[in-house]
């Protein structure tokens, strides 16, 4: 395998040897710069979707929610019998 390496190594065109070159020193330069730019700000994006989900509850919401509950407390006080 190695000697089948070696030949094909001595027969290679230049334009073979320079893609063979680019691929080696510049060939995840674009997926590495990308990822600069990606990570940071998956990472934001997830701290927006904690805070979204954190305090997508409005006071209004839970306003609603406890005069809900206060009628249905009413209610209930007044079906109770006190013998």
């Amino acid at each position: 395998l190695k000697e089948a390496v070696y030949e094909r190594i001595l027969v290679l065109t230049d334009e073979e040897i320079d893609e063979l070159v680019f691929e080696k020193w510049f060939g995840t330069t674009v997926n590495d710069l990308v990822k600069l730019i990606e990570l940071p700000l998956k990472k934001e994006l997830n701290i927006l979707e904690q805070l979204h989900k954190r305090y997508a509850e409005t006071l209004d919401d839970l306003e609603e929610e406890s005069t809900k509950l206060e009628a249905e407390l009413e209610k209930l006080m007044s079906e109770l019998v006190v013998r």
